[in-house]
């Protein structure tokens, strides 16, 4: 190989942090060429995992291979990555162990996937460290703006206690202390959590530290988050109560409320679960992403939600936007004419748009 040749091939790893990544370079079956900062063309400072590059092939002493000369020719990977983030399709690649961090290479595309490992996993060597050459499941279930991504494995283990959780049985907590906006439980004195103070509304007394609840996980099937505790007796008299985890099919609609907005999507509590409903649901031009202050304006936390089960199998949710709820109909209208304002580089003013007309 002449090594003043320009070849191509596509970025799979950067970590800005410390200033390398991985290349693959195709037409010589070529993986996992190192590269630093240094060797990159001074206009192509954003690096992206999927982006097709222009580079050249140096050997250092001790006979290995480096690039160096790289530029930017496009990234057509992420899209399809996206997309199957968007549909939460499971994928298929091999794990490796990058410094201290797992990742998982798709097989699809290449790119290396951050694995988010829970603390309250089991088996950490046998699921991860023993399985580096191995096929395995998993889907991406975090994508930022920037086209960073997280991913989780489709068969993790955990102990015990957590699965538990994950099974959304009642359990009794302990108050470790009442802070601003709730309480932190703690459940078999090893799994800490939080109770909004949004569920103690119904209580006649707040709860105090010290006190013993009987509480209901609502996230446990979140892939990295603390769990989220509901009042057993609430779920009780919820009157989502027809619906729960035994009961729920593709095509109900449901209400709930809005716990949180973030770069992922939309976290709304049904009640028995939170779940995750992707923006793309409810934006019609999703691939030019608008500003989070005004998805925050729109979809108020703690306000009511109407969705509709998409898919619902063995523990797993996918909710899609009720359009026909006229509340519902009227969020839709007003982010995607926000949002156009916003692209055509017009003030958006929501707060002066009058909702209820």
């Amino acid at each position: 190989m002449n090594k003043d040749a320009q070849l191509s091939g596509y970025i799979t790893y950067y970590s800005k942090y410390k200033a390398f990544g991985y290349i693959d370079i195709p037409a010589f079956n070529m993986e996992d060429i190192i590269f630093t900062d240094i060797n990159l063309n001074s206009k192509y400072t954003t690096i992206c995992p999927g982006d097709s590059i222009s580079l050249k092939i140096g050997m250092k002493e001790d006979g290995e291979s480096y690039a160096s000369d790289i530029c930017f020719v496009e990234n057509t990977k992420i899209k399809t990555l996206r997309d199957n983030f968007n549909n939460q399709i499971l994928l298929r690649g091999y794990i490796k162990k990058i410094g201290k961090d797992y990742y998982i290479r798709d097989v699809t595309t290449g790119v290396f996937i951050h694995l988010v490992i829970s603390e309250y996993e089991s088996d950490i060597k046998q699921n991860y460290d023993e399985r580096q050459d191995q096929i395995t499941l998993f889907k991406i279930v975090q994508m930022s703006e920037s086209n960073s991504m997280t991913a989780i494995l489709t068969n993790r283990k955990f102990i015990p206690e957590y699965n538990n959780l994950i099974s959304h049985n009642t359990v009794d907590a302990k108050v470790i202390s009442v802070e601003k906006g709730g309480c932190k439980v703690r459940v078999f004195n090893k799994i800490d959590g939080f109770l909004p103070n949004r569920f103690l509304l119904k209580r006649e007394k707040m709860p105090e530290a010290g006190d013993t609840i009987s509480v209901i996980c609502l996230n446990g099937n979140s892939f990295n988050a603390d769990p989220v505790f509901d009042l057993a007796s609430n779920i009780t008299e919820n009157e989502n109560n027809t619906i729960n985890w035994d009961t729920i099919k593709q095509g109900d609609i449901i209400k709930g409320n809005i716990v949180s907005i973030k770069e992922s999507g939309i976290y709304i509590s049904l009640g028995f679960s939170e779940e995750l409903l992707l923006f793309n649901k409810v934006i019609e031009n999703y691939f030019l992403f608008p500003p989070m202050r005004m998805l925050k304006e729109v979809f108020k936390t703690g306000s009511e939600i109407t969705v509709e089960v998409e898919y619902a199998s063995k523990g797993k949710i996918i909710l899609t936007f009720d359009k026909t709820n006229e509340e519902n109909k009227k969020m839709y209208d007003l982010i995607n004419q926000s949002h156009r304002l916003w692209l055509e580089g017009k003030d958006y003013l929501i707060n002066a748009v009058d909702r209820n007309s």
